[in-house]
């Protein structure tokens, strides 16, 4: 989550702050691009240490909701994440201070660097912004499977990349509490020049916003997976059905034919096509009290 921080919001103060060689530049695609290669990078470095790359409270409580993920290591991911937050902050307040010290207009020093501020400030449609976009990102998520492997932490760069260029523009894109709550807590410590107010009047919003929306895509997820299953589950019992019907009337003829002497050995086809025919019958038993668990 660390460097997730520095690369994401040293972005943000070098666009933003007097004197930088970046500043004034306000490509909106420039910067979410730029978080999602951080996101990338993120994820791969934590990949690296045997982590799982989660860089997000939300992910990590959702998979655990999910059982993808042990509730024992919840609580030590969870203090990482705000942890690494806020020491890439620190950092980036280092590396920018002389610019913090040159630019006083509050338009350009303010908490935007660190944190996310919405376009137009209504708390219900920030909190719906930061809620649907974190939606799909967790949908797309669980759909990646294992997304520390391969380019994998590049496809969910682009993921980001994506919903920031479009969902995003409305709140800023928080998507992750601790991305958003570790750098403003930083902020409202450290004795940054020229600073203004953190406002954390408005930072339940891209706290409770993204976790309801991994939440959400969890239950949306466990649901039709459930459902899958079950059709799944459904199909092979028709198709153990079907066989076992069929093997069952081969084996009353093998019997009939075994009873009339007609053909040699044909008594050891009728008790293999009986054996058979019992495996069918346990096999159809199993996947049916299977089933009934499921419903």
């Amino acid at each position: 989550t660390l460097t997730l921080i520095v690369l994401g919001c040293g972005v943000g103060a070098g666009l933003n702050l007097n004197k930088t060689m970046a500043h004034g530049q306000s490509d909106w695609f420039y910067v979410t691009f730029a978080w999602g290669i951080a996101v990338t990078m993120g994820v791969y470095v934590a990949a690296s240490f045997g982590a799982q790359g989660h860089l997000n409270p939300a992910v990590t409580i959702a998979f655990a909701v999910a059982g993808t993920f042990p509730w024992s290591q919840v609580a030590p991911y969870l203090i990482g994440q705000f942890l690494g937050a806020f020491l890439g902050a620190v950092l980036v307040m280092i590396q920018f201070w002389p610019h913090f010290k040159a630019t006083k207009d509050p338009k350009h020093n303010n908490i935007g660097i660190f944190s996310t501020v919405p376009g137009i400030r209504s708390n219900p449609f920030n909190f719906l912004s930061e809620l649907i976009a974190t939606f799909v990102f967790m949908l797309v998520l669980y759909n990646l499977g294992d997304f520390t492997t391969g380019l994998k932490p590049v496809v969910v760069g682009l993921v980001i990349f994506v919903i920031g260029a479009g969902l995003g523009t409305t709140t800023g894109f928080a998507l992750n509490p601790a991305r958003d709550w570790g750098p403003r807590l930083a902020y409202t410590i450290i004795p940054v020049p020229n600073k203004s107010r953190a406002m954390w009047d408005y930072a339940w919003v891209p706290m409770l916003g993204p976790l309801a929306g991994a939440l959400l895509a969890t239950l949306l997820q466990m649901t039709v997976k459930e459902i899958m299953k079950k059709e799944k589950l459904q199909a092979e019992l028709e198709r153990v059905q079907n066989r076992l019907a069929i093997w069952c009337v081969l084996t009353i003829c093998f019997y009939v034919i075994a009873a009339l002497r007609v053909l040699p050995f044909i008594h050891w086809l009728a008790w293999l096509s009986a054996g058979y025919c019992v495996f069918l019958l346990g096999t159809w038993l199993w996947l049916f009290h299977i089933y009934r668990h499921l419903k």
